[in-house]
């Protein structure tokens, strides 16, 4: 949701759901059609303020709180997740400590003319 405070002044409320899957083929095994693949998603609330800075060039400052949900990896061979062994661990899973947290974001643009 966003608000014109002027013509040159935004302001936004929102929510961002983000996710990436990283795939590394030959990290693993190339020969037996396998990947790596690292796994992350996480939810952004956020307030963003976007200023006209010159004519078509915009700063915009953003901070929120960014909720981690998923952060893992695990094996896909031909399409389809495999559990992953590890001598004398057979039922290996990576764990992760990662917490909750604020953020800030700078970002510099150029917009075209309304």
């Amino acid at each position: 949701m966003k608000y014109n405070a002027s013509s040159k002044t935004q302001i936004g409320v929102g929510y961002e759901m983000d996710g990436h899957t990283y795939a590394f083929q030959e990290a693993y095994s190339p020969a037996a059609n396998m990947q790596l693949a690292l796994r992350r998603g996480d939810n952004r609330f956020r307030i963003q303020v976007e200023q006209q800075v010159y004519k078509l060039l915009w700063v915009a400052v953003q901070t929120g709180y960014k909720q981690n949900i998923n952060f893992s990896y695990d094996l896909v061979q031909d399409g389809k997740d495999k559990p992953i062994y590890v001598a004398g661990a057979p039922n290996f899973t990576a764990k992760n400590k990662l917490s909750n947290q604020l953020y800030f974001n700078i970002t510099l643009y150029v917009a075209a003319p309304k």
